[in-house]
């Protein structure tokens, strides 16, 4: 069999597959602003190489994937998985509160709360009003080698500032990082004597985060916007 015969064979074992391709603004009431991510639903999981691919490709800080949780008769369960450029990671607020977003714009309405299993436990996102809620373990930890920046705010709307940055996990500086606010509540709630504050991202898109301590949770509040629909075409 000589080389173009081999890859008709390829090409023919190869199945294409038509994925749902959403990109949400998160932490934000305006396009363009805010943490982007990507959100992509699956009937079922592909290749993890196939999922790493679409997030180099999607070359935003995060690129979601879920099902439908199997085993359970809930329909507001599902399995969640976050993929950035160059890895997968174990925890994300804004591309959560964007699949919270897909479901509930999408597919499922009637819901008022949806839970995610993911490799850091279960995260709940619920609706309030106009806002989706991400549902977190307080001092939530974070493994991959970021850097955070945080101080007091100058501006009286806002109790504190941060900035991200994981340029090792190939992310100079992240718009809005739910999971990093997962670290600063619980210090700037002790700090100021607060379990209600309101925080804002300062970086070049901005992001901004309504935070409660409850109890060992840390509830995050943010608006969601919807840029762009779109539908990849890829071999398995």
């Amino acid at each position: 069999m000589d080389r173009r015969e081999q890859l008709v064979v390829l090409r023919q074992a190869n199945t294409t597959m038509k994925i749902p391709d959403y990109q949400i603004d998160a932490f934000t009431d305006k396009p363009f602003s805010g943490n982007p991510a990507a959100v992509c639903p699956l009937a079922e999981w592909i290749p993890e190489t196939a999922m790493q691919a679409i997030a180099s490709e999607m070359n935003l800080s995060e690129t979601a994937f879920f099902v439908p949780r199997p085993g359970t008769a809930k329909r507001s369960e599902y399995d969640l998985r976050w993929f950035i450029p160059l890895l997968e990671v174990d925890l994300c607020g804004h591309a959560t509160l964007a699949s919270g977003h897909f479901i509930f714009k999408h597919m499922q309405p009637e819901l008022e709360q949806v839970t995610f299993h993911t490799r850091s436990g279960p995260l709940g996102v619920s609706r309030r009003n106009d806002l989706l809620e991400l549902d977190f373990r307080a001092i939530a930890s974070l493994h991959q080698p970021w850097v955070v920046a945080t101080a007091p705010a100058d501006a009286e709307e806002y109790d504190f500032v941060s900035r991200f940055f994981a340029p090792m996990a190939g992310i100079n500086e992240d718009p809005g990082t739910g999971s990093g606010h997962t670290v600063l509540t619980p210090y700037w709630s002790a700090r100021l004597g607060k379990t209600h504050l309101v925080a804002r991202q300062i970086s070049k898109r901005g992001g901004d985060f309504c935070c409660e301590m409850a109890g060992d949770r840390v509830k995050i509040t943010g608006h969601t916007v919807e840029v762009m629909t779109g539908m990849l075409d890829i071999q398995i």
